[in-house]
């Protein structure tokens, strides 16, 4: 569909470089649209009397010379067989004339065209899509459709034919959430978050007040993790006693993790560490 706007498009450029020859007519005011129309003589003497400021036409001898330049017809411009209408450097020589650039000479009016547009199609009930409409050319006078060189030649630009419509009013709407992130401490206690979004039905991501705004539950972000896979274990002594009457002084080990935990619950961790001494003689 782009391309062939784009065709189209291109059409018009190429028009508005090379206009045609019967482009432009000489009507009687700028809200009526009757063409000024002579039998060919006719239009010639007046353009000659205006042009000279004189009160007699041309000569016969002028006259004849003038239909003889076939290559330049004075001030007429030919249109249907017997007429002829004011050319632009003349339209308002003396005549009051009002010329229209934007129409053509007809056999009785300056006939102007413009663009037609159809209804556009429908638009989808969810999500988005092109939508198109059809573009022709009617002759204003008539309202008939013409060839659309009429209106590349005298309308302007063709008006779009492919647009981009949103419909909403079919959606459906959820929350969607991702799977959970690591834990975010390595050992110990941490946070462990994941992604909620509010979906529409066509998978396009929305703001999640939509979701709220139709009563929808809001799924949790966030959660409390506990992870000891960062974890490291050490055997951590505490002082030494007193010296006993026994002449030993003792001291006690526990099995510590890196988060700070000590319990005898993890003492299996430090299984393979090397047991610090505990009872040393103090009587020496």
């Amino acid at each position: 569909m782009r391309s062939r706007l784009v065709f189209m498009v291109a059409s018009v450029l190429v028009w508005g470089l090379a206009r045609p020859a019967s482009a432009g007519c000489c009507q009687v005011s700028a809200s009526d649209s009757a063409a000024i129309t002579h039998n060919m003589q006719t239009c010639q003497r007046k353009a000659s009397i205006a042009k000279k400021g004189l009160g007699t036409a041309w000569t016969d001898a002028e006259w004849a010379q003038c239909k003889a330049d076939t290559a330049n017809v004075g001030c007429c411009k030919l249109g249907p067989p017997g007429q002829c209408n004011w050319r632009r450097d003349c339209c308002n020589l003396g005549t009051g004339g009002h010329w229209n650039e934007e129409a053509e000479f007809g056999t009785a009016l300056c006939e102007t065209y413009e663009w037609s547009s159809s209804a556009w199609s429908t638009c989808p009930r969810c999500g988005v899509a092109n939508i198109t409409r059809s573009i022709q050319c009617v002759k204003v006078s008539t309202q008939q459709l013409v060839s659309t060189a009429k209106c590349q030649a005298l309308a302007g630009s063709v008006p779009e034919n492919v647009t981009e419509c949103t419909g909403t009013s079919g959606c459906g709407y959820g929350n969607v959430a991702g799977p959970w992130l690591p834990c975010s401490q390595l050992c110990g206690s941490g946070v462990q978050a994941r992604k909620v979004n509010c979906q529409r039905s066509d998978a396009l991501v929305v703001p999640r007040e939509l979701c709220r705004e139709r009563g929808l539950e809001d799924v949790a972000a966030e959660r409390a993790c506990f992870s000891i896979a960062g974890c490291t274990y050490s055997l951590v002594t505490s002082a030494w006693s007193e010296c006993q009457v026994d002449c030993f002084k003792v001291r006690s080990v526990t099995c510590t993790r890196s988060d700070g935990t000590a319990s005898s619950d993890i003492a299996a961790f430090c299984s393979l560490l090397e047991t610090p001494v505990l009872r040393e003689n103090c009587c020496i």
